[in-house]
């Protein structure tokens, strides 16, 4: 009797456990799957152009973007204010591309922009490829002659020229201080210029000057086909030259008619000279030349014909030959 009640007590214990078993089974909630939400950081707004950016020792900001398939340069090795202006031509395939600046030095020590390692700058496309300057910057109208420094809290303007594929569209402008941030660069957006940059075949190219220019442009934005350069007015000091608005020396005939051209002429031929030349009064002379008359100097005397000597008499009174 007592085997057969804990038997059965036994089995009841075990129909319970499946019971229970079954019960939490069934009621169990089905799983939610989890899942990653991922978000995406919009690339930093870089300042644009005519935006003044600073950066350690330096700050700047793009005036102008250009594209042109020829390049305006100095003669070398004369100064800006009496060189010649030549033209460079871009290589087959390729453009140039002109970055104005205006550029300050915020830092401790004299630039030499031109000449120097003083700002390093860059150009770089969609890709980010980067594109440096083209050698003899001193030469391009408007830039710093070489040796030319400047001193730390002033600026000046400065024009980058990068020769690139004639495919490449100029994204961004970068620069750093090499001293202490050589090739970290702080970047311009150059996509923000107003209207589309000139495209190269629209770029007339330039014919060399045969006389100095005086004055450069400050900058070497192309110029349309339809706009021809004009007249700015007449050189005085190079008689029949003119000097048109793309910084450009001409010859121009009707300059001989322009007074001032007339008195520099007039006072070449006045002041020119040792002596003032015959006819000229002391009151031109000085108007002319801002000092007194120099006349000529007095006439030479009068030649006199040499006197032969006399021989001397013989003591004994006889005529030589006797």
């Amino acid at each position: 009797m007592s085997v057969l009640k804990h038997a059965s007590i036994f089995g009841c214990a075990a129909v319970l456990a499946l019971s229970l078993v079954g019960c939490s089974s069934e009621e169990a909630a089905p799983s939610t799957p989890t899942t990653m939400e991922t978000t995406t950081t919009p690339p930093e707004k870089l300042p644009g152009v005519g935006e003044p950016v600073e950066a350690e020792g330096v700050t700047l900001a793009v005036l102008e973007v250009s594209e042109t398939a020829t390049l305006p340069l100095l003669e070398d090795g004369v100064k800006a204010e009496t060189a010649a202006t030549e033209t460079r031509s871009a290589e087959s395939g390729t453009k140039f591309v002109s970055v104005v600046t205006e550029v300050e030095n915020t830092g401790t020590e004299s630039w030499d922009l031109t000449c120097g390692f003083a700002v390093q700058a860059s150009l770089f496309d969609p890709d980010d490829r980067r594109f440096d300057p083209v050698e003899d910057l001193y030469r391009i109208p408007g830039n710093p002659e070489c040796n030319d420094h400047l001193n730390p809290g002033m600026k000046d303007q400065m024009t980058w020229v990068f020769e690139v594929p004639e495919t490449i569209k100029a994204e961004k402008f970068g620069f750093a201080d090499p001293e202490t941030h050589y090739d970290d660069f702080t970047f311009i957006d150059l996509t923000t210029v107003t209207g589309d940059l000139t495209p190269t075949s629209e770029v007339p190219a330039q014919e060399p000057t045969e006389a100095a220019t005086t004055e450069t442009s400050a900058s070497i934005a192309a110029e349309p086909e339809s706009s021809e350069p004009t007249f700015v007015r007449c050189l005085a000091d190079l008689t029949i030259y003119a000097l048109y608005s793309d910084g450009s020396t001409r010859i121009t005939p009707s300059c001989e008619n322009d007074p001032a051209v007339q008195r520099a002429a007039r006072a070449e031929g006045v002041c020119g000279g040792l002596y003032a030349p015959e006819g000229t009064t002391a009151e031109e002379y000085l108007d002319l030349c801002g000092v007194p008359i120099r006349t000529s100097p007095p006439s030479a005397p009068e030649s006199v014909a040499p006197v032969s000597p006399v021989a001397p008499e013989p003591a004994n009174g006889n005529t030589p030959g006797q």
